[in-house]
């Protein structure tokens, strides 16, 4: 019976020891969608959803010359909170991925997305491989950290995010996408090292063992005493 109590005791401590090092992170995400139904129009704004279209060729909705406006929102994700609390003890932000399902009407070689009212960041889309081909819907993926995606003056950074996130609306961060393609949603996560509060609510390991230590002398002097 003591083998099994020490058995169990060191269990529990490798299982805690496994859980601190693996769960270190949370993320948030927000998606807007545009409205399949949207027609092309003439005209200098058009909403598509959860997109404000503008452009200067006077059709909008079509994919062609539309610059698309939207807020990521983050509100409605349940761990907002928590991240926002991790932020402002000075935990890293570890990494920003965005999402974007469109139909390329052009070879995007002029084309960018990024945060607006800010003087950048932003992505030029002809540094970033897998794109959809022209005329065909597809998922594009963008590690808005990469080094690899824009000139050092455009590049995302975690502090260029942030200040994004705590500026204008609460919690949301402003996008633009411009300009030859119909996007049809898109989404942004950001992913926070969650380590420190790991720390503080998963007991030490040692201190388990201990615990397991003192259950065991528990029971052996309660044998000894009946």
């Amino acid at each position: 019976f003591v083998r099994q109590i020490f058995a169990t005791t060191i269990t529990l401590a490798t299982t805690a020891l496994f859980t601190t090092g693996d769960a270190a992170a949370i993320s948030i995400s927000s998606t807007v969608k545009a409205d399949p139904n949207t027609v092309p129009t003439t005209g200098t704004s058009l909403q598509d959803g959860d997109f404000r279209l503008t452009g200067s060729a006077g059709r909008l909705g079509d994919g062609l010359d539309d610059i698309a406006f939207w807020d990521f929102d983050f509100n409605g994700d349940p761990n907002v909170d928590i991240f926002k609390n991790l932020i402002d003890s000075g935990s890293s932000l570890l990494s920003a991925n965005l999402s974007l399902t469109m139909t390329p009407m052009n070879s995007l070689s002029t084309d960018t997305t990024g945060i607006t009212r800010l003087i950048g960041p932003a992505v030029w889309l002809q540094t970033v491989s897998d794109i959809p081909a022209v005329g065909e819907t597809g998922i594009l993926e963008i590690d808005l950290f990469s080094p690899l995606i824009g000139p050092n003056n455009l590049r995302f950074t975690a502090e260029k995010i942030l200040s994004a996130f705590n500026s204008g609306t609460p919690n949301s961060i402003p996008w633009f996408f411009q300009d030859d393609a119909r996007i049809s949603s898109a989404t942004l996560e950001l992913v926070v090292d969650s380590s420190s509060l790991e720390e503080t609510s998963i007991p030490e390991p040692s201190s388990i063992f201990g615990l397991g230590v003192l259950g065991v002398a528990l029971l052996i002097k309660r044998k000894q005493s009946v």
